[in-house]
Formats: C-alpha cells, sequence, structure tokens
C-alpha cells in the first residue's frame, strides 16, 4: 500500500467512527511484564467516556478488539485543527485483558477526525524542529482538490517567502493533476496517490514535508 494511502488514511485502521461517534487521546500508563510504560492511546466509540470511570471497564465494552497501541512519543501541532504526530511502527502493543490496571494521567477529547499522522524518521525530524513554518497548498472545500475534506500543506524550517514560492510550483501540479483524472473513467485514488507520492519524495528530499491532512466528512 502507497506511504501517501497511510498518511492520507491517518490511522483507519482505528478511526471507525470519523462520522460520528467520540474520540479520545487518553495519557495511560501501565505495568507490562515488569516495565512502565507510558504514553497515549486513540480510541473511537460511539459511546461516551464517563469522567472517572474504570478505563478497563470501558474499554473491554466499547473495544472490537483486545489490544490496544501505546504511543509513547508524539508531537501536536495545529493547523487550525490540533494533528498529532508519531513515527511510524513506533508504538507497543499490548493486549488490555492481561492488563487491567491501566491509570489514565489526563484524556481529552476531540471531534471524531483523522488526528493521529504516522511518519518515517525522516519526516517526523522535519516537524519536530524548532522554528518550523507551514503553508497550506489547498485547503479543503476548495476546487480542484482530490479529497473534498482534506487539505495540502507544506511544512519546512524555511521562512514564508520560500514557502510561497514554492506552493507556487506545487499547486498547479495538483490542480492539473485532479483534472486529468476527471477525463478518465475507473478508478482514480491509486494513480493520484502514486503521483502525490512522487512528489512528497522530491520535496523530501529538499527537507520539506509534503502532507493531506483530513478532518471528518
Amino acid at each position: 500500500m502507497k506511504k501517501i494511502i497511510l498518511i492520507i488514511l491517518i490511522s483507519i485502521s482505528t478511526n471507525l467512527f470519523a462520522d460520528a461517534g467520540y474520540a479520545y487521546r487518553f495519557f495511560i500508563n501501565v505495568d507490562v511484564a515488569g516495565e512502565n510504560l507510558i504514553g497515549y492511546v486513540y480510541h473511537y466509540s460511539y459511546e461516551k467516556f464517563q469522567q472517572n470511570e474504570d478505563f478497563y471497564s470501558y474499554l473491554k465494552r466499547t473495544s472490537s478488539k483486545n489490544e490496544i497501541n501505546i504511543y509513547k512519543n508524539i508531537k501536536t501541532l495545529s493547523f487550525g485543527i490540533n494533528y498529532d504526530f508519531t513515527v511510524k511502527d513506533s508504538e507497543v502493543k499490548i493486549n488490555f485483558l492481561k492488563n487491567k490496571s491501566i491509570r489514565i494521567s489526563e484524556y481529552l477529547s476531540f471531534t471524531p477526525s483523522y488526528r493521529l499522522i504516522k511518519l518515517n524518521e525522516k519526516e517526523f525530524r522535519i516537524i519536530n524542529q524548532k522554528g518550523i513554518n507551514y503553508i497550506f497548498i489547498n485547503k479543503e472545500g476548495e476546487e480542484d482538490i482530490f479529497s473534498e475534506n482534506c487539505s495540502d500543506i507544506l511544512i519546512t524550517t524555511d521562512e514564508i517567502t520560500q514557502l510561497n514560492q514554492e506552493k507556487e510550483k506545487i499547486k498547479p501540479l495538483l490542480v492539473k493533476k485532479v483534472k486529468e483524472l476527471r477525463t478518465i473513467k475507473g478508478q482514480k485514488e491509486e494513480p493520484y496517490f502514486k503521483y502525490y507520492s512522487k512528489l512528497q519524495k522530491e520535496f523530501l528530499d529538499k527537507n520539506y514535508l509534503l502532507i493531506s491532512v483530513c478532518s471528518a466528512l
């Protein structure tokens, strides 16, 4: 599966409730095989979590799986909506049925969306730097974008003036590809994602991160 699919669909394997229900980010700690794990758990459910409720009981009642993923390191950035970034495959998976004493330090609720974005290590180093800037290439709802609920963003440590110059290069390319795909029949996702992935690699080589962030439909 293409990397861009993972980025656009942002943890879709855990996000089954993008259009309804409740979304939570829990900051938890739990003892597993003598090791204390501390990190974040994302959970989506049609059932509301009640403050001071036993977390184990809530998971058992609302989770379709016996496992949860703990993300030990995240970076939160705001592009009008907050998004969390983490390194892909860095999560720790545990069977919560075997670890009933999961302790919640804090939690937040957010509008169900694709909040967690997984990046490779090189991509994560870009957003984890000090003094990063960003610019919207396209915003959701605009004409001639591939996904109506997604925005394309370019992130780097360069000045805004340089970002604007790069935007002028990228936007016409994406618009041209969208218009081109409208003229053909059949499946359009794969050729678009393949093209987008190619642009991502080109800009990553220049220390720019090109991503799509998506809100709930």
